[in-house]
């Protein structure tokens, strides 16, 4: 009703009936139609027929033809449409005749039949053109209303490709724009799948089969670790909802969602549950969750195509992949062929290893689905819930890693992130880097292999030459807080043409460790080298070697070795690029990735297996062999050296374990100083620390923090002294060593030197710092001393200097010195007879007596005598520091300690000693105003005889005969010394000047003074703006008259 020439039929019916049969048939044409042979005569049942038929029809198109031609000939053409708004008013018109209200529209699939013609961008406007009447119209005068739905499972615009130029996608992304504007929206949640679902393909039988899907749930739910990942999904799904889909998960109904809207109608979430629950009909117990990974062959390996071409292009590489490279290989590990596999049961171990491989397919497809995001291990594992067998319940994740991790080796399409349970990836670019390797395939040879082996295990080891030459290279390690060094050195240990006598026995101290290589040519097995060690025992040979002989490599990790050394060739420099020129400059990109992501898998794989072949990391029968057990591992070339299995670590830790054993067999009674290097910097803070508890009578309490950490770190390990919880005892009881240095000073006896007693600590293995520090406590202790050096410490000790026994001075004797010295020179006393502790006094007493001034003052007073009024008296100040100034260099000149000491024991001196401290100490002072005082005019003062002059003179004279302690000296001085100048000064201004005409700024000049020819004075005051012109002015006359080497004495008042 809705194509034009259904209204032509319905007028040749009525002309028909109005005619007649025969006559209308015959107007007809008859058999004489313009399809010549081909037609043929129109009757009552040929014209039926072709009138019911549809307009695209060959009768019908012939029939209308001939009845324009016969009777309508201005009528249009058959396949003519009624226009959208006029077929919409006839419909509705037609529905209302027949008693109807309104019409509804149900239109399914209207999205994907646009999508796919999306390439005929004026047939798209026209279609869209045509929805959007529908909507307008509906809204218009029509007979009855229509309401219309349209299933729009996808967006249009989803349907660009990324090929579509921007303009190109503006303009259909407004076209899209102007359709959807016109209706609705009525959005369906995911969250109501599980509902359907259940209501229309999941219902239980009976409420006993009801029953035992909720006792499969529960079983599944028992499983912690993969029960959050079965429920992962967009919808936030619980229990129920599990429940509600079972025997499907949450995660996997997500995952169907997010692949069935990629694909065409007929992939619909239901339609492949049901598909999946017919596959599994006989197979599939009550218990079994359908694994993610059983999705990936009806949407991919199917036939079905995506909705559009981007999509295509993925799951077409996907499928080549599976086919081509993931597949042959599953077939090749497990031992089948491809028909013997589609029979195997779905326990298998092909089987579940092909579905795991499918799961991460299908997250490369879709990775914004929740349940794929993140696909970590244990996720990999949980989405395939139950079909995972491990030796140890919980451990699925931890197989399923392995397993990935030999997909990662072989294919740089699979990488593998870092953690404990890292992110499992394929990336496929479709990418042919094959190709790329296949260039270089002559890199891998025997001694590249040699080469990497090196390099990967010097890294390992951490070796700072990794990259050179690794022959001879030194390793350190702290033993012990010992930092020691060895050689390590590669090559095969059976053959004695590489690894020679004399690499296995050398003379060095340091110990040497031969590695061998995880593989060897032809028959040759690891027993071969073990045979070669054991026949060098044998002979009775002996060296301080260990060889490490591992484990062979599985062919497998060996050929994961070549494909690694060709990368590593690839990888480094340049050279890709100059092998991938191939190669389209867009998919180099791409490659270089996939290729850098396998070697990173490799190193990671062959790292692990080598960790495996030299006994660090438990054997795995797949990556190495067991020729040897853990004991044989390490072949030492010591007699009764056995070296125990390495723990779980890494190969630097295998190797230090070898190590500890090896020098703990050497050295077994070294102290054990931790796992940190004890520097000798340290050993000297401890040696500080143990030295001032012995000079403090050997006992310290109160300790702080610093100092119990040194305490407990060192001293005692040291056996230097006790601690015990906060006091430190450091004594000859508690000394850990008196048995030893006791038997060893007997058996040395005169030939008692530091390198006789460094040779008896050999024997500890101790480093020279360590044993500096035991040795200087040992002396401290026993008050030995070394001969010929001033400050012995933890980093110096000659092996050449003498050990005697200190001579020291008595010890009364060293009592007194020292209260001598304190009263004298103020020098702080020791509270122990010790050789430091006389040390340490006698360089403070000399270092007092060096700076002292007491001669200079002996040397003024005896000058000034005469003016002073000193006489040699026995007593009095002159003889108190002629007395000091004789104890001054006795004592500076004593040749040894214990001289000195002795000097200030012996020396005579009065029991008390304020008069002459006192006298040492001003001494400096005193003997400096002496030097600079005007003597001068205190002789011209005399001159004058002043009775108040003379007075002062005899109080100066009578306080110079006193000892300073009693009568200061100083301001006698000075008070004499103003006197005289006030009486010159006074006794000037009391005759007339004779001066040149006075001006401002000049000063008169006198006669001479007697009995100083040349000399003049005089005074002037000036306001203290003037003072700087004035003396300018002074100085200049002073200049004229006199010679530049003459003394000027100035004395000022301020009015």
């Amino acid at each position: 009703m809705l194509h034009v020439s259904d209204g032509l039929l319905a007028d040749a019916s009525a002309l028909r009936d109005r005619m007649g049969d025969e006559a209308f048939f015959d107007g007809l044409g008859g058999g004489d139609s313009a399809w010549g042979d081909l037609g043929s005569a129109w009757d009552a049942q040929s014209f039926e027929a072709a009138a019911s038929a549809g307009p695209a029809d060959a009768d019908r198109v012939r029939l209308i033809g001939d009845l324009v031609n016969a009777y309508f000939s201005a009528s249009v053409r058959s396949g003519e449409w009624l226009p959208m708004a006029d077929g919409l008013r006839a419909i509705t018109a037609h529905a209302k005749s027949l008693g109807y209200q309104g019409l509804v529209f149900l239109i399914d699939e209207i999205v994907l039949w646009l999508g796919q013609h999306l390439a005929d961008q004026a047939w798209v406007q026209n279609e869209i053109e045509k929805v959007v009447q529908l909507a307008e119209n509906a809204a218009a005068n029509l007979p009855i209303p229509i309401t219309s739905f349209l299933a729009r499972q996808r967006d249009l615009r989803d349907f660009l490709g990324s090929h579509v130029a921007g303009a190109e996608r503006t303009a259909q992304g407004q076209l899209f724009a102007y359709w959807e504007d016109r209706f609705d929206k009525i959005r369906l949640q995911a969250a109501d799948l599980p509902k359907i679902v259940k209501q229309r393909l999941l219902q239980p039988v009976d409420s006993a089969a009801a029953y035992t899907l909720s006792t499969a749930v529960t079983e599944v739910k028992q499983d912690h670790a993969a029960w959050g990942y079965l429920l992962s999904d967009d919808a936030n799904s619980d229990e129920k909802a599990f429940a509600d889909v079972y025997p499907f998960s949450p995660a996997l109904v997500d995952t169907m969602v997010a692949l069935s809207s990629l694909m065409q109608r007929e992939r619909t979430a239901l339609k492949l549950m049901a598909e999946l629950l017919s596959d599994g009909r006989d197979t599939l117990r009550v218990r079994d969750v359908i694994p993610v990974g059983d999705l990936y062959a009806p949407i991919v390996l199917g036939g079905s195509q995506p909705l559009t071409e981007e999509m295509k292009k993925h799951f077409a590489i996907s499928a080549q992949f599976y086919r081509n490279k993931m597949r042959p290989y599953l077939l090749r590990k497990h031992g089948v062929t491809d028909s013997q596999a589609e029979g195997l049961e779905r326990s298998h171990p092909f089987v579940t290893e092909d579905r795991l491989a499918k799961t991460v397919l299908i997250a490369a497809l879709a990775p914004e689905a929740r349940s794929l995001s993140n696909l970590t291990a244990a996720k990999l594992a949980a989405l395939n819930w139950g079909t995972i067998s491990a030796f140890i319940a919980g451990n699925e994740a931890v197989q399923v890693l392995g397993i990935v991790r030999e997909w990662a080796s072989e294919f740089g399409e699979i990488s593998i992130g870092d953690g404990h349970d890292p992110i499992v990836t394929a990336t496929l670019s479709g990418v042919d880097y094959d190709s790329i390797l296949e260039r270089i395939s002559t890199e891998d040879n025997a001694q590249t292999r040699r080469e990497l082996v090196r390099r990967l295990i010097a890294e390992e080891l951490g070796l700072a030459a990794a990259s050179v030459s690794l022959i001879g290279l030194p390793l350190t390690h702290v033993w012990r807080g010992n930092k020691r060094t060895v050689t390590v050195k590669f090559g095969n240990v059976r053959d004695d043409s590489e690894v020679l006598d004399s690499d296995l026995f050398h003379s060095d101290d340091q110990w040497r460790v031969i590695i061998d290589f995880p593989y060897d040519s032809a028959s040759f097995s690891p027993a071969d080298d073990t045979v070669r060690m054991q026949k060098l025992r044998d002979q009775g040979r002996s060296a301080n070697t260990i060889a490490w002989i591992p484990n062979f490599l599985s062919d497998a990790r060996q050929e994961d070795l070549g494909k690694l050394v060709l990368l590593e060739y690839l990888l480094t420099g340049s050279r890709f690029d100059a092998n991938a020129d191939h190669l389209p400059v867009a998919d180099r990109g791409p490659a270089k990735q996939t290729l850098e992501s396998r070697r990173r898998t490799l190193r990671e794989v062959t790292t692990s297996a080598l960790r495996q072949a030299y006994g660090v990391n438990a054997p795995d029968d797949s990556n190495v062999g067991t020729d040897l057990d853990g004991n044989q591992i390490f072949a030492p070339l010591t007699d009764g050296l056995t070296i125990a299995p390495p723990p779980t670590g890494t190969l630097r830790t295998g190797l230090f374990h070898a190590l500890d054993a090896a020098w703990a067999h050497e050295f077994p009674n070294h102290p054990d100083l931790g796992a940190e290097e004890v520097t000798a910097r340290r050993l000297g803070e401890a040696l500080d620390l143990v030295t001032g508890v012995i000079e403090a009578g050997g006992r310290r309490q109160g300790l702080s923090r610093v100092e119990q950490r040194l305490a407990h770190d060192v001293v005692m390990p040291l056996r230097l002294g006790v601690l015990n919880e906060n006091v430190l005892v450091v004594d000859a009881a508690h000394f850990g060593w008196n048995s030893e240095f006791a038997r060893w000073t007997g058996e040395l006896a005169g030939d008692l030197t530091v390198g006789a007693l460094r040779t008896k600590l050999r024997g500890w293995g101790m480093t020279a710092a360590m044993e500096n520090t035991v040795l200087l406590t040992w002396a401290a202790l026993g008050n030995w001393e070394f001969i010929g050096i001033d400050n012995p410490s933890a980093q110096t000790l000659p092996d050449g200097a003498a050990v005697r026994r200190a001579n020291l001075p008595d010890d009364a004797d060293f009592t007194l010195a020292q209260v001598r010295a304190a009263g004298i020179f103020g020098v702080q006393g020791e509270s122990h007879l010790t050789p430091r502790a006389v040390a340490r006094f006698a360089t403070a007493t000399r270092e007092a007596v060096r700076i002292s001034a007491i001669a200079d003052l002996v040397q003024q007073l005896e000058k000034h005598a005469t003016v002073l009024g000193l006489e040699d008296d026995a007593v009095g100040r002159l003889a108190t520091a002629r007395r000091v100034n004789d104890l001054v260099a006795k004592t500076g000149s004593a040749r040894t300690e214990k001289d000195l000491v002795e000097v200030l024991a012996t020396f005579d001196l009065p029991d008390e000693l304020t008069a002459l401290g006192r006298t040492f100490a001003t001494a400096e002072r005193l003997a400096g105003e002496l030097q600079g005082l005007d003597w001068g005019i205190i002789t011209a003062a005399q001159a004058r005889r002043d009775a108040s002059f003379e007075s002062s003179l005899a109080e100066l004279r009578t306080t110079a005969a006193l000892n300073e302690s009693v009568a200061p000296l100083e301001p006698r001085l000075k008070d004499l010394a103003a006197r005289a100048r006030a009486l010159i000064v006074g006794s000037s201004q009391s005759k007339p000047a004779v001066t040149h005409e006075p001006h401002p700024g000049s000063a008169p000049v006198e006669e001479p003074l007697p009995g100083h020819e040349g000399r003049v004075s005089g005074t002037l005051s000036v306001p203290l703006t003037d003072l700087d012109e004035v003396l300018a002015k002074l100085k200049s006359d002073i200049s004229a008259t006199h010679a530049s080497t003459g003394t000027v004495t100035i004395t000022w008042q301020v009015d």
